[in-house]
């Protein structure tokens, strides 16, 4: 798998997120592959809109560890 799109975001801006919760789902060509996370964070801005199409590592969204850092990157520009 090289390339793939969001299928579905099931988290939201500003979500806090644990460790294990599935944040999207990712589709290929072949399947929709749940995108579960392995650390705690809050969501503070989705790179991508549902059916983007992406390659493989991209960063889909930005991730802050606590509210001070959400705080600081909540209205920032992402866009690039």
């Amino acid at each position: 798998m090289n390339e793939g799109s969001i299928g579905k975001w099931i988290a939201n801006e500003g979500a806090k997120i644990k460790d294990g919760n599935i944040i999207a789902t990712i589709d290929t060509d072949k399947a929709s592959v749940d995108f579960e996370v392995t650390e705690n964070f809050i969501l503070v801005k989705k790179l991508y809109k549902e059916g983007e199409k992406l390659q493989v590592g991209q960063v889909i969204a930005i991730a802050a560890e606590d509210e001070d850092e959400y705080k600081k990157l909540k209205d920032r520009d992402f866009s690039e």
